[in-house]
């Protein structure tokens, strides 16, 4: 087979010794369907086709097989992965060789923001929701406004207004105090001040506690507080006013975590705001109950309900039908009246997160639209555990748990568009990029701050300008072309590379199947057999091949529109393949095996003596009563007797595992 002359070759090249690799040693697990390279620390996504490694000083000419896609002054290769072998064990053979000194897998790249705040620690939420990752990607835009319509916010508060720092989040030339019939007051209701906090308190400024979408050491987003008092002070007229009135200030973000009565003035004005196209985020609310309260239940809000720290539904936050999605709302930490700080629970404290991850996604993508917005929160929530989805969604936690990371990325809405395989070149198109002095070309991720296009290392990049991307194949195999944006992949459009790769060939019956990768398999693919320079063409990749008995040397082919693949070697064994059968079972418990062809035909003693008779086939026999496996040995390849005198009377299951072959399962009764 074509794999296993392939390991040969590299075998041949390669020289076996015992001074092992002296490089890191990595765990690799499968998290998700993925590899990661597994550290105490953290874990990060698996390179799949490129090894790092370095040669012992004493070898002097680098090994012509390896395929090096690039290189440093320190003597470091890093070395594609050949087709048709999985880089563990290519890492494997390498590390092996004495002539290597490394071997290393290659992990995709993470920037670190973690926040200095105070009382980070205490803000479990953030974590939950990956934030850090989302914060890795942009920090916030003071460009970008949210509307707080609560009790008011304490902009006197030094992590949310004037501290030992220049700047402020909140807005007191802007918003106004309702009760108050004037601008800014001081508010005497914790409630928005604490809102806001979680929303976008100043981040990593050494001060409280870290928002959402509250900056780097700088300005964040800009909070209008709208106070409309304590809870006694709700009123619609208040509350359809401060909608109206953020409208007026050109607002992105309505954040209001309240209930109110259902009322046409709101209703009203909920419509004039959407139609500005404004985001308008509402608390699910806190009673518990199966069904959303107004203004949540309007069809042009975003209803927001709340979790605990194990991802499942607060018992107090209310469900049912509109409940778009969740995010943590149990013992939440957040700022509070006389520059102070508690924890408190409720779906009032999930909103302002969607609301603030929604604000980094606008400074990311300024262009996006509310129904963009919405449609990215429902499609990158967490599918948390516990729960059943119809239709992606559920009852009580909507379409999921908010991710700020996935959210964030999506928000970029860059999209890679072309065919999905490269014969020899092609030209993609990728939409929404920006302008091409801040795009680099395959290039490593640490060394851009900006987009980078990779392709895989079987493509080559031809020519980039003005969102369109020209690539030319290298080699056949799959493919990709990926966007990434800071170290983050935000982009991928997987393509198939030339003609198709024979991943294996084999036989089951009387049937031939030739397989190729799954990726290569478009077009009208064509397959056949060469065997002693007859062409036997296989339709579909599988077919009856209708030979006289023997074991013949055969190559495989295959083509798509790209051309014929490399030939496949393999061995055909045509009306001679292990299959057994019971034709005997005396009184005295011995048992007679003997080798049939596919037809279930005795196999005739010429072929018989062709067998290697030093090859025996591994047999065990099971009680079928109590399950205990009472007998095991190894039987000739050309079958024979078997003495089971020893055994008690009962049923038994007499099982042959020939090697490379199908186990066969007999149900035998020694009487």
């Amino acid at each position: 087979m074509k794999r296993l002359l392939f390991l040969i070759s590299l075998f041949m090249f390669l020289i076996p010794g015992n001074a092992g690799n002296k490089g890191i040693q990595q765990t690799i697990k499968r998290i998700d369907g993925k590899r990661y390279i597994v550290e105490p620390a953290d874990s990060y996504a698996l390179i799949e086709n490129v090894l790092i490694v370095k040669l012992n000083p004493i070898v002097e000419e680098i090994p012509k097989e390896l395929n090096i896609v690039n290189s440093n002054k320190l003597g470091f290769l890093y070395v594609s992965v050949p087709e048709g072998i999985d880089i563990e064990e290519y890492a494997d053979i390498l590390k092996k060789d004495d002539r290597f000194d490394i071997v290393e897998f290659l992990g995709e790249l993470k920037y670190c923001f973690a926040p200095n705040d105070t009382y980070y620690s205490n803000q479990w939420h953030i974590g939950k929701i990956k934030l850090n990752d989302a914060w890795n990607i942009t920090t916030g835009n003071s460009n970008i406004k949210v509307a707080v319509i609560d009790s008011g916010v304490d902009a006197g508060h030094s992590d949310l207004g004037y501290g030992n720092d220049t700047y402020t989040h909140v807005s007191t030339t802007l918003g106004y105090d309702y009760p108050a019939h004037c601008a800014y007051q001081t508010p005497t209701y914790y409630h928005g001040t604490y809102v806001a906090g979680v929303l976008g308190a100043k981040t990593n400024n050494n001060v409280g506690i870290a928002g959402v979408s509250g900056g780097n050491n700088g300005a964040g987003i800009t909070i209008i507080p709208y106070n409309l008092g304590d809870d006694s002070s709700y009123s619609s007229y208040n509350l359809a006013n401060a909608i109206l009135d953020a409208v007026d200030e050109s607002v992105d973000i309505i954040n209001m975590s309240i209930e109110v009565p259902l009322s046409s003035d709101v209703v009203s004005a909920i419509e004039y705001a959407y139609y500005h196209d404004i985001n308008i985020i509402c608390a699910s609310g806190r009673d518990g109950f199966s069904f959303i309260p107004f203004p949540a239940s309007n069809q042009y809000t975003i209803a927001v309900g709340a979790t605990d720290q194990n991802d499942q539904r607060c018992s107090f936050s209310d469900y049912g039908t509109g409940i778009d999605l969740v995010a943590p709302g149990q013992d939440i930490y957040s700022t509070a009246l006389s520059n102070s700080y508690i924890t408190d629970s409720g779906t009032s404290f999930s909103a302002p997160q969607v609301s603030g991850v929604i604000a980094l996604m606008l400074s990311v993508n300024p262009n996006l639209t509310t129904s963009e917005i919405r449609t990215i929160l429902r499609n990158t929530a967490k599918k948390v555990s516990g729960y059943t989805y119809t239709n992606g969604w559920n009852q009580e936690v909507g379409y999921g748990r908010l991710d700020a990371y996935e959210a964030v990325k999506a928000a970029f809405k860059i999209n890679v568009t072309g065919a999905d395989m490269v014969c020899s070149q092609e030209i993609y198109n990728l939409g929404n990029m920006p302008a091409d002095n801040m795009v680099t070309l395959n290039a490593t991720t640490s060394t851009t701050t900006d987009i980078c296009i990779q392709v895989s290392p079987n493509l080559s990049i031809y020519s980039y300008s003005n969102k369109y991307l020209t690539v030319n194949k290298l080699y056949n195999g799959n493919g990709y072309i990926r966007v990434y944006y800071k170290g983050n992949l935000i982009a991928e459009k997987k393509v198939w590379v030339g003609a198709p790769v024979i991943t294996n060939v084999h036989k089951d019956g009387m049937m031939i199947y030739i397989e190729t990768d799954v990726a290569s398999q478009t077009y009208d693919n064509s397959y056949y057999l060469l065997i002693n320079n007859n062409t036997y063409p296989i339709p579909g990749g599988m077919f009856s091949l209708i030979l006289p008995h023997g074991t013949y040397n055969a190559e495989a082919y295959a083509s798509n529109a790209c051309g014929e693949s490399d030939p496949y070697y393999t061995q055909i064994v045509i009306g001679n393949n292990f299959n057994f059968n019971v034709s005997n079972i005396s009184e005295d418990g011995l048992v007679t095996i003997t080798r049939v062809n596919d037809n279930g035909e005795l196999l005739s003693r010429d072929v018989l003596e062709m067998e290697d008779k030093n090859v025996t086939v591994p047999y065990i026999l099971t009680n079928s009563l109590t399950g205990k496996v009472v007998a095991r040995g190894n039987l000739p390849i050309t079958g024979g007797v078997l003495d089971f005198s020893r055994q008690s009377k009962g049923v038994y299951a007499l099982t042959l595992s020939p090697k490379e072959f199908k186990e066969q399962t007999f149900k035998i009764a020694l009487k």
